[in-house]
């Protein structure tokens, strides 16, 4: 038997509510502690700002925004950016003078500004912020996952561009792979279809010479042209392996995201009426839809399905309604131990 778990942003906000920090780590108002965000070049502080990040400012972008001015700000942002990039490279030339580019520069600074974001949320989770891990109830359910011997593979599709649940695996010894970038055989398989700070580009560039291009076209890279770093996360590459939220990894031509989402596909294939399937903190906005939903397709129907939402989306409860028969529904992952 295979378990697939499908988690959005929810359980990483689960995990800093659960270690107390979400005074000061907000993964709901990406905008909030913005200035606090060190710009890599003089290791100031400041990184939104009208300085560093003028395009995102002129949108409106800043350390107040309400999550909602943030969120309609991203969403702009991210739908000029989906739109654009199904035009042929060879006819934006003359998009290159429109008023309209300032939402393409932002996006330039919105991939970078969430790179250092969230490096410096992972600098406030100290080592001590694990000690108690071990009562953690995701902790709980994943470890009971890992020493079960009837359960073979244990497959993770995330879209949380955060490492704390890598961290909380190493900590616990327990042997993972993630985006299937080395050869190891592990019981845990992590996808991140959306990238992660952890993916280090094999072309790293002098910490001076970092700068946010001022154009949309962006250098492609292979997915085997990264390697996993969990230390210097904050070294200045040439590829920054991220797709913002709203974003849709199959618009934009990454070979690597490419190469993930296959992955993924290749996998589901392979998946059982025995299998389980847990889906756990996903919004399920109209533009997450379209990569979920093709997950959700792609899966065997005829496995079990539980999902896992105090207040679970209308739209996604219909949707697994009508393609599962086996559905479940639980508030949190407390009650997945008394199943």
């Amino acid at each position: 038997m295979n378990i697939y778990l499908i988690v959005g942003n929810g359980i990483s906000l689960d995990f800093i509510n659960f270690i107390q920090k979400n005074d000061r780590i907000d993964l709901n108002n990406l905008f909030t502690n913005g200035e606090k965000v060190k710009w890599p070049v003089s290791n100031g502080f400041s990184f939104l700002s009208y300085r560093n990040t003028p395009s995102l400012w002129r949108l409106g972008a800043r350390p107040t925004c309400s999550p909602g001015e943030t969120f309609k700000i991203i969403q702009d942002v991210l739908t000029c950016a989906n739109v654009f990039s199904l035009i042929e490279p060879t006819k934006r030339a003359r998009f290159k003078n429109n008023i309209e580019s300032i939402y393409l520069q932002a996006y330039n600074e919105l991939v970078s500004y969430l790179k250092y974001l969230l490096i410096y949320y992972n600098e406030l989770v100290k080592d001590d912020d694990y000690k108690n891990i071990e009562t953690w109830h995701w902790f709980k359910v994943i470890k009971s996952w890992y020493e079960d011997s009837k359960i073979k593979n244990i497959f993770i599709v995330t879209y949380n561009y955060d490492i704390f649940l890598e961290k909380i695996l190493s900590k616990a010894n327990f042997k993972f792979t993630l985006n299937m970038v080395d050869s190891s055989v592990s019981k845990i398989s992590i996808f991140k279809p959306h990238g992660s700070i952890s993916l280090l580009h094999k072309n790293v560039n002098d910490k001076d010479a970092f700068e946010i291009k001022n154009t949309f076209e962006h250098v492609d890279a292979k997915l085997d042209e990264f390697s996993i770093e969990y230390n210097n996360l904050s070294l200045n590459t040439t590829v920054i392996p991220l797709i913002p939220p709203a974003g849709r990894s199959s618009r934009f031509s990454n070979s690597w995201a490419s190469t993930i989402r296959n992955n993924i596909s290749e996998i589901l294939k392979n998946s059982d009426t025995k299998d389980l399937l847990y889906m756990a903190g996903l919004s399920y906005w109209y533009v997450d839809r379209e990569e979920i939903d093709e997950i959700l397709t792609k899966i065997n129907s005829e496995m079990e399905v539980i999902l896992i939402n105090p207040k679970p989306p209308e739209e996604l409860l219909a949707v697994l309604s009508t393609i599962f028969k086996k559905l479940s529904f639980l508030p949190s992952a407390n009650e997945i131990m008394e199943i």
